[in-house]
């Protein structure tokens, strides 16, 4: 990321450096990032402990940045990240970071950003690894080549009745209210939540959505290709 390389170059005088092995731990889940890194050289492992097992979320390589979560939203890592091949990483302090930031709204802006797309990435491939019992980052990674990422605002709507289906969709995070038109008058016929699906079966039989319409409620959530804004939850679609 070009912008986040201007963060680093321009607190050059503020910045360390370190090398990892592989094997070598630069984040641990549960624990507060100790600033912002920036990877020089090198790759690194995302995993998540989920029950008994890691569930690989993704690599990072060269020109990449972690923390950037953390950083903005605060509180304890989420996931643990390791080296897979010897590594270099440079790394400025929160508050340095927050400073220069801070000055740089653009940046600070792209950097979020980027930071709500992994994380959004990192609910779904959870989703997945639950949904089809394995954590073989092959499966995985086939799984989410299938999917894409939408994002609806609360009180937005996902699709009406009669429309004709053209994906089906899986609740990431946040609550989906269902509506079904009674004698001409919309009302509310239930809710639902994470990794429930919807519209699989207009999907199947290439048939009009049946008489009922979704709508988010008013909390965020997540959508298969999910719009990500500030008031906003993803579900998730298959394309």
């Amino acid at each position: 990321m070009s912008m986040a390389r201007e963060l680093f170059d321009d607190v050059a005088t503020s910045r360390s450096t370190t090398q990892l092995e592989p094997g070598d731990v630069l984040i641990e889940a549960g624990e507060i990032p100790s600033g912002l890194f920036l990877v020089q050289e090198g790759a690194f492992e995302v995993t998540v402990g989920v029950q008994d097992r890691q569930v690989v979320m993704g690599t990072l390589g060269p020109g990449e940045i972690v923390g950037e979560v953390s950083l903005f939203a605060g509180g304890r890592a989420t996931a643990t990240v390791t080296a897979s091949e010897s590594s270099m990483v440079q790394t400025i302090t929160v508050p340095v970071a927050r400073d220069w930031l801070s000055l740089h709204p653009d940046v600070a802006t792209a950097i979020a950003a980027e930071g709500r797309e992994r994380i959004d990435r990192n609910e779904l491939t959870l989703l997945l690894s639950e949904l089809t019992g394995s954590t073989d980052p092959e499966v995985i990674g086939e799984s989410l080549a299938l999917c894409a990422i939408v994002r609806l605002e609360g009180g937005q709507t996902l699709f009406h009745q009669g429309e004709h289906a053209d994906a089906a969709y899986i609740v990431i995070t946040g609550r989906l209210s269902v509506w079904q038109v009674l004698d001409g008058e919309p009302c509310q016929v239930g809710r639902l939540g994470r990794g429930q699906i919807v519209g699989e079966t207009g999907l199947f039989e290439r048939a009009p959505a049946r008489p009922r319409w979704w709508r988010s409620g008013t909390v965020w959530w997540h959508a298969f290709r999910v719009l990500r804004s500030n008031n906003s939850w993803p579900i998730t679609r298959r394309s």
